[in-house]
């Protein structure tokens, strides 16, 4: 009997079918989770209810070792325990899919992080290349008379085309360096 009524059967039986069926609900949740937030939701909403359905089992255990022969407790308390086992499983489970999601996170910002010190290190060894060049071309400027103003252009061009080479050997380097790990 449930609370001194006679129909407490029905009530135990309905009692456990709530159970059931909000277990049913999280469990569908949990196959249809995409997302770190969504599983927040599910084991937000499952512990208290795991640990409900695990004091109805203890509660149904010491009824049970109080009534030993009574076949419908022993029915109840094999079916609460069924039920509390499936809420612990399922929130095993959403915890454990929420670290493998959790670490695959960490793992790509790892990652990120890696490219960007590698990307960090082109731009310094760069910035060390260019600066000594920048400052001797501040320092004396490009209007010096060098002699070389009477000479054939094709100075210039030669010197515009080993600038162009040297330019892409250092573009083909930086490429390349980002497309390789350590």
């Amino acid at each position: 009997m449930c609370n001194g009524t006679p129909e407490g059967q029905v009530r135990l039986r309905r009692l456990l079918s709530e159970y059931q069926s909000r277990y049913d609900a999280l469990e569908n949740a949990y196959q249809r989770s995409h997302s770190a937030a969504e599983l927040f939701e599910i084991i937000e909403a499952a512990t208290p209810i795991s640990r409900a359905a695990g004091n109805m089992r203890d509660a149904l255990q010491s009824a049970r070792e109080y009534v030993e022969e009574d076949p419908l407790l022993i029915a109840m308390r094999d079916e609460a325990y069924a039920i509390a086992r499936n809420f612990e499983l399922l929130l095993s489970d959403a915890r454990g899919a929420l670290d493998y999601r959790i670490a695959r996170h960490a793992e790509a910002q790892a990652d990120r992080a890696e490219q960007l010190a590698i990307s960090q290190h082109k731009l310094n060894v760069l910035a060390a290349i260019t600066f000594p060049l920048l400052i001797v071309a501040t320092l004396f400027g490009m209007n010096l008379s060098s002699g070389f103003e009477q000479e054939s252009p094709l100075w210039f061009y030669g010197v515009f085309v080993l600038g162009l080479i040297v330019g892409l050997l250092v573009l083909s380097w930086v490429m390349n360096s980002g497309n390789k790990r350590g």
